[in-house]
């Protein structure tokens, strides 16, 4: 997905093409940034400044799709007034929850049901103050859980909670002193990766002990990894991260360790090697290495 002025562009692709559709955001556009999430994979809710669109994918007779505007959502009312929050920082989805971490702190829930109609209904569900910056960060849908980026720490609440359930510190891997902190994400339900400085740390969510440092090797070894994405097969248990430091690109993607042996530091788990990486508008091999195992 990317952005123009207020017209937003979605590339849908597959295994033999790919198709490109715009759209005009109705929401003001000064900034750079376009929050959106997926509701599932006709649905997406898309925000610039305080205004959130429902779009819906239509495919028409030539097999193009189109992201047709649905519904917009509602301002946020409390108690008959309406919220002064700011603009959204993050749009995030739990269940039928939507999440919106906006600029000032606040995250305001939103229950959603669809019936029969493409069109949803929407019903308030309230507002959580969590200890950190969520619009960085991430949510595990099938545990409910909230992925914070707290002073020096990585943190997960669930809804409702104000005590983190575990705590996460970058520690540089060698005399393990903490690092800085910017964004961490849920690469499965339990697993977690968070950057530090000049590499990411993935750790098991549910026990919260350190699994894997994975140091880059071309990038600013005092600057700390602010982009991170993830993405995980269950089918195939098998799992990718992609990072992005100034003009640099880093594809990471799990491999079996050492043929199945376990390690220390790695039992069981899966192990990530570095793959491709991007400087400016080149590309490159690079030598494949598991960092722990």
């Amino acid at each position: 997905m990317s952005f123009e002025g207020g017209s937003v562009y979605i590339v849908t692709m597959n295994e033999r093409s790919s198709t490109i559709a715009g759209f005009q955001h109705t929401g003001r556009h000064e900034r750079a940034r376009v929050p959106a999430a997926f509701l599932n994979k006709d649905l997406i809710a898309i925000a610039m400044e305080n205004t959130v669109e429902i779009r819906n994918c239509v495919v028409d007779d030539d097999d193009h799709p189109h992201w047709e505007l649905l519904q917009t959502l509602p301002q946020p009312i409390q108690e008959g007034k309406s919220l002064a929050v700011g603009d959204i920082q993050s749009i995030h989805v739990l269940g039928h929850r939507i999440l919106l971490a906006y600029d000032n702190g606040t995250t305001i829930i939103w229950n959603f049901q669809q019936s029969q109609s493409p069109e949803l209904t929407f019903q308030y569900e309230g507002t959580i103050r969590l200890p950190g910056i969520m619009s960085r960060n991430d949510v595990c849908s099938k545990k409910g859980t909230i992925l914070v980026t707290a002073p020096g720490t990585y943190q997960v609440f669930s809804i409702g909670s104000k005590t983190a359930q575990n705590i996460f510190i970058p520690r540089d891997p060698l005399e393990r002193t903490p690092q800085a902190v910017t964004s961490a994400r849920f690469l499965s339900d339990d697993l977690i990766v968070g950057a530090g400085v000049g590499q990411l740390v993935l750790w098991n969510a549910d026990l919260g002990n350190r699994l894997q440092n994975l140091v880059f090797r071309n990038q600013d070894p005092a600057v700390a990894a602010f982009h991170i994405c993830s993405a995980y097969n269950a089918e195939e248990d098998t799992g990718w991260i992609v990072t992005a430091q100034g003009s640099e690109v880093t594809f990471w993607k799990t491999v079996d360790c050492l043929g199945g042996e376990t390690s220390a530091d790695c039992t069981g788990n899966p192990c990530l090697q570095d793959g491709i990486a991007g400087n400016g508008n080149s590309r490159k091999n690079r030598e494949s290495q598991c960092r722990v195992c």
